[in-house]
């Protein structure tokens, strides 16, 4: 039970206060056009890096979000696509997530997803276990190269295939 509660205190000492950056990024400056804001701006910056998965700007950025936590996909594709929309009405994320993804994009960024970098919490629990940053770096790379070599070949075999 000691164990819980420290890892549920370490979660949200790193993902309320990312929660609340992540708002401030897509509602700064108040009033504005979601694409003026700091999110608006990462989103076209990080267009280019998703072409190589058939992915778009948006679930890049969305991508990074959930690193504090990668239970919040959901709201942080709301975000970056600009809904601007809780938890709550989630089935309007998916309906609008279905009308603009291919079968082919969605099925790349699940899989570069699941074997991209973990949560925060669990890069903290490594490095407190290693106490070596030398661990807990290749413990990242070694997850982010296996993501980005997978998820393109399944890009390339998806696109090859017709998808």
């Amino acid at each position: 039970m000691d164990r819980v509660a420290h890892v549920m205190a370490r979660a949200i000492e790193i993902a309320a206060p990312s929660a609340l950056l992540i708002w401030i990024m897509g509602n700064v400056p108040p009033g504005k056009p979601f694409e003026q804001t700091a999110i608006g701006f990462l989103v076209k910056g990080l267009a280019p890096l998703g072409q190589m998965w058939g992915l778009d700007g948006e679930t890049i950025m969305a991508l990074l979000f959930t690193l504090p936590a990668k239970e919040i996909v959901i709201p942080s594709l709301a975000m970056t696509y600009g809904l601007q929309t809780s938890l709550g009405e989630s089935e309007h994320v998916l309906t609008f997530i279905t009308g603009h993804w291919s079968l082919l994009s969605a099925y790349t960024f699940l899989v570069f997803y699941m074997l991209y970098l973990p949560c925060l919490v669990t890069i903290w629990a490594i490095w407190k276990e290693t106490r070596s940053l030398k661990w807990t770096m290749l413990s990242l790379i070694v997850s982010l190269v296996t993501a980005i070599v997978i998820t393109t070949l399944v890009f390339i075999v998806g696109s090859a295939l017709g998808y």
